[in-house]
């Protein structure tokens, strides 16, 4: 059943209205005024110990990026991938029936799986590297291009595979 939020933003006349009168919030259409009243009431803005670091880009990346961190989303990260092996496999192994092509065994798959390296914590900071040097020099083709031998944009022919490998 269509809502009646839905319908209202559906309504051009409606919104017409709404843009030249204004509007106020009509708890019988709606319900309870959603506004969260004395949410926080305490002191807000930057604190002290993040203004030591504003001023140094790289301070403020390891401050909000510390390296406990990068270690914590390793850890995650690994036992993530080894919590989906099962499943990742079989989805692998349904690919390959769908393609038409050779299909292995489920417990190869799983030990191909199983054979990949654990993420270290460098190479957390690295992936950052990694996006802020995608965000700095955005390449449109997709990412794949970044591994490209052939310059594309502003970045060098094969940047990303200085650091790591297209099939990590």
């Amino acid at each position: 059943p269509e809502s009646v939020c839905s319908s209202a933003a559906k309504d051009s006349k409606y919104i017409t209205a709404m843009r030249e009168t204004g509007w106020e919030y009509d708890e019988t259409k709606f319900g309870p005024d959603p506004t969260y009243a004395d949410l926080y009431d305490g002191s807000y803005g930057p604190t002290n110990s993040v203004l030591a670091v504003a001023e140094d880009p790289l301070a403020l990346l390891f401050y909000f990026m510390p390296p406990k961190l990068w270690a914590q989303i390793a850890v995650e990260s690994n036992t993530y991938h080894r919590q989906s092996i099962p499943q990742r496999a079989r989805a692998i192994r349904a690919q390959q029936r769908k393609g038409g092509g050779k299909v292995e065994d489920l417990g190869d798959i799983r030990r191909c799986l199983d054979g990949v390296e654990d993420i270290e914590a460098y190479e957390v900071l690295r992936v950052m590297a990694l996006l802020i040097a995608r965000m700095l020099a955005p390449i449109r083709k997709g990412i794949a291009a970044h591994w490209s031998v052939a310059k594309v944009g502003a970045m060098p022919a094969n940047r990303f595979g200085l650091f790591m490998s297209k099939n990590r």
